[in-house]
């Protein structure tokens, strides 16, 4: 993408993703001349959008905002290895949620553990995991501005995102399942001895 800051956001599109917060964010960042390309991985869900409003919805939003071309939407669900890929190609990890007390999020791991940092709402989840690992960035909820200028912190200081992709990598390295096994493991024999 020529430069530009490359930004993802991936999983399902429903309101408390925060997308509508995203798109109002970026169309600002857009106005201040900050190059990026934002890449949305993802489509509704069936059962939750069975007459597409919500993904229809989104779409407008990129129109109205005039993003179209900034905005590269896959609507699918990867394979865990292509979603990896897609993620890696990125240089920062977007994921606005607008609940506060979402207490779990399973993009957030996944992004930092593919060496990507984050930026966050202040979910309850974010917050927990931003006091563990280094590399995750929190706005306010539903706040266009606030990721906006996290956003345009983020944005004129390029040359951060490389060491912090490196630190997030290695920082989680101990997330993966071998190692949760290992654990797992270790406690099963230690209770097996007692």
């Amino acid at each position: 993408y020529d430069g530009a800051l490359v930004i993802v956001s991936a999983g399902h599109i429903r309101p408390s993703k925060g997308y509508a917060v995203a798109l109002s964010a970026l169309a600002r960042l857009r106005e201040q001349g900050v190059r990026f390309v934002y890449l949305i991985l993802g489509k509704s869900q069936v059962q939750w959008d069975t007459t597409g409003e919500q993904h229809q919805t989104v779409e407008k939003m990129i129109r109205d905002l005039r993003l179209e071309d900034h905005v590269v939407w896959r609507r699918e669900y990867l394979e865990s290895s292509e979603l990896y890929r897609q993620i890696q190609a990125a240089d920062l990890g977007l994921v606005p949620y607008t609940e506060p007390d979402q207490i779990s999020s399973g993009i957030l791991p996944i992004m930092l553990a593919c060496g990507r940092p984050v930026l966050a709402t202040k979910f309850e989840c974010a917050k927990s995991v931003s006091s563990a690992v280094g590399g995750v960035f929190l706005a306010e909820i539903n706040n266009p501005d606030s990721l906006c200028a996290r956003l345009s912190e983020i944005a004129a200081q390029p040359g951060r995102l490389r060491p912090m992709m490196q630190s997030c990598y290695a920082q989680t390295r101990q997330w993966l399942w071998k190692h949760s096994a290992a654990k797992y493991g270790e406690t099963f024999s230690s209770a097996l001895e007692g």
